[in-house]
């Protein structure tokens, strides 16, 4: 019986993986699952940025084991010396319980430096966008408070004339009036 523990979370319980027979058991605390590896479709075996084997079954369901367990929140302990093994058993036991099952070596090329390099760029990009428009949306708000400030000083400037009355109108003197003799406004006179 082949056996590799690790802990998943520094949150949760340490979870172990035994190998016996042609059963693969997880087991976390009182949780217990069973995978019979005549059901396996494909083991792929994940080299880097830590070593880890993922395990597709045909029900739908899928198992990974990393190698690495954490300690602590930003700790690793390698657990090598037990997940070497287990996997060298998985590989030849599915092999013969499971002759159609694919088993990959998966080891990230420069196309996949590409692919990070790309997503980090747009995350990047979503960030300077996300900060960006409420910039330009304190500048709106600005702009807007400015032209606001205006209008309240136009109104401050004209204020002392809101609350007066209409100028009284001139009496009619009799210097002003039109004599007689004078022309109507619709008459023209050369």
């Amino acid at each position: 019986m082949l056996t590799h523990r690790a802990r998943l979370s520094p949150l949760q319980a340490p979870t172990e993986w035994s190998l016996d027979g042609g059963l693969l058991i997880e087991r976390r605390g009182r949780r217990e699952r069973r995978f019979q590896l005549a059901n396996l479709k494909r083991l792929d075996v994940i080299a880097r940025p830590r070593r880890a084997v993922r395990l597709l079954f045909k029900p739908l369901s899928a198992v990974v084991i990393p190698a690495d367990s954490f300690v602590s929140i930003l700790r690793h302990e390698s657990g090598l010396a037990s997940f070497d093994p287990l996997l060298a058993g998985l590989i030849a036991e599915g092999a013969q319980a499971s002759p159609k099952a694919r088993m990959i070596p998966v080891a990230p090329g420069p196309a996949a430096a590409v692919l990070t390099s790309a997503a980090i760029l747009a995350l990047v990009a979503v960030a300077f966008a996300g900060l960006s428009i409420p910039l330009h949306a304190a500048r709106i708000g600005l702009d807007l408070g400015a032209r606001m400030l205006f209008g309240a000083i136009l109104l401050m400037a004209i204020h002392p004339w809101l609350g007066r009355k209409s100028p009284a109108p001139i009496a009619k003197s009799p210097l002003l009036s039109r004599p007689a003799s004078c022309p109507q406004d619709d008459e023209t006179f050369i």
